[in-house]
């Protein structure tokens, strides 16, 4: 992959939609299994997966494979075809967090996953076992929610529900309630502030039915909310917020007697539902765990049942470039770095920036800096003071791996790289900052260009 932008490859003419797509992952499979769970660690940068009827392990996925992890604990295997798992990741405390309806004595249990093992945190008698309930993590207020679900042995019209772990006990909250009901999709809008839930399934007058209803939850009461348009009424179906785009994606469910699973995805923006057309898709599913990669930028499904397959799901328009940071003064100026007017580094495309602000000579030529990383370098923080390297006022904004050379022309120098159309670099950033020789301009003859940060997308 460090190659890329150095060697220049050609494609010929290639048009891509801006589109999403669906992406099937060439990952080994794990053994196929029901009702297992997943959660996102941002924190590490790994996707936790547990259990599953008959399965009480854990797996980590970065986007690579699944690698396991051995003398995890847990809670114990649960022998039926039942939902009997909610997971979810506090980023404040920086653990999973995960309930199970599985106990002897009837309680729901609460297990934590720190240090690569799973901890009983809590056993609650006021939360009896209930199956089929939706769990997410309010990011704003800091606790886990859950809402509503079924009780194994009792009515089947479910619960109506919410509960709060503020990660020492559970509490019920008050206010409003949706009309009950389990199996519903659920998810934190980290950018609204708000809980969002979407249809679920419930019994009414002895049948079963289906809802298509989205309701929110400010940490006080829920409110429900209207759309234009949206998906069709569905049990089930898995919700994943996209922090960098500010949206939720609703993906597959059950749409009831007659219907079965589904197969169509939806984004949500607060204001309305709004259907994608992605190419590729994976099979019609019902209760694939589904969280959202940060780190990577997509959507990551895992399809348990009969193949155990990983699918991604890439939004659309997601390349993106942005500078920030400031150059270093040069005999012309201070070098600035920028995209060419609508350029973005998408896959299977020339991707144009130029560097600007330099000395109108051939005798100093232009040099382009290319990183995957502008956190650190070399174990130091960024961004960087070059001084004691002799580049005075300069800084290293980011850790360059790449160097490639720049022909200046008459103080600009274009700075062209070819993207490869390789699925596997969608969601990988890159960094860039320009750097030119002026021979005595200060001890290390050289000046360097502000940085830019980019997005490889479709």
């Amino acid at each position: 992959m460090l190659r890329f932008l150095a060697v220049p490859i050609v494609f010929g003419s290639v048009a891509l939609a801006q589109q999403a797509i669906w992406l099937q992952r060439p990952v080994a499979p794990l053994t196929p299994r029901v009702d297992a769970e997943m959660a996102y660690d941002s924190s590490r940068h790994v996707t936790v997966l547990f259990g599953g009827r008959n399965q009480s392990d854990t797996w980590r996925y970065s986007g690579s494979g699944w690698t396991q992890v051995t003398g995890a604990g847990g809670p114990p295997a649960a022998p039926t075809v039942r939902d009997t798992l909610g997971m979810t990741y506090d980023s404040n405390r920086q653990r999973v967090v995960l309930t199970s309806s599985m106990s002897p004595a009837g309680l729901l249990e609460t297990w934590e996953y720190v240090a690569n093992q799973w901890v009983l945190v809590n056993t609650n008698a006021a939360l009896s076992n209930r199956i089929d309930y939706s769990l997410a993590y309010d990011s704003v207020r800091s606790v886990v929610v859950l809402f509503g679900g079924t009780l194994p042995n009792g009515p089947q019209e479910g619960l109506a529900e919410t509960w709060i772990w503020d990660g020492t006990s559970w509490n019920q909250a008050g206010g409003t309630a949706p009309p009950p009901r389990h199996r519903a999709s659920m998810a934190f809008d980290a950018a609204r502030q708000v809980m969002v839930m979407f249809g679920g399934a419930s019994r009414e007058a002895g049948n079963y039915i289906t809802r298509g209803d989205t309701w929110e939850w400010n940490g006080v009461a829920w409110s429900r909310r209207q759309s234009a348009s949206g998906p069709s009424t569905r049990a089930g179906a898995q919700l994943a917020y996209d922090s960098r785009r500010g949206r939720l994606v609703l993906f597959g469910g059950d749409g009831g007697i007659g219907i079965g699973a589904l197969g169509d995805t939806w984004e949500w923006d607060g204001v309305t539902w709004h259907p994608t057309t992605p190419n590729g898709f994976p099979p019609a599913f019902v209760a694939a765990p589904f969280v959202y990669d940060d780190a990577r930028g997509v959507a990551v499904a895992y399809l348990a049942w009969q193949t155990s397959d990983v699918w991604e799901y890439v939004p659309g328009n997601r390349a993106s470039f942005v500078t920030y940071g400031s150059g270093c003064a040069g005999p012309a100026g201070v070098p600035n770095l920028q995209a060419v007017a609508g350029s973005r580094p998408v896959l299977g495309q020339q991707f144009h920036v130029q560097l600007s602000g330099l000395p109108q000579s051939q005798y100093n030529p232009a040099f382009g800096l290319i990183g995957f990383e502008a956190r650190s370098w070399n174990g130091n923080p960024l961004p960087a003071s070059l001084d004691a390297f002799g580049l005075v006022g300069c800084k290293a904004w980011i850790a360059p791996a790449i160097t490639v050379p720049c022909v200046n022309q008459n103080g600009v120098a274009p700075w062209n790289s070819d993207i490869p159309l390789d699925l596997d670099l969608l969601g990988v950033g890159l960094f860039m900052q320009g750097a030119v020789l002026v021979p005595g301009w200060n001890p290390a003859s050289f000046v360097l260009s502000n940085a830019g940060d980019g997005l490889i997308g479709w």
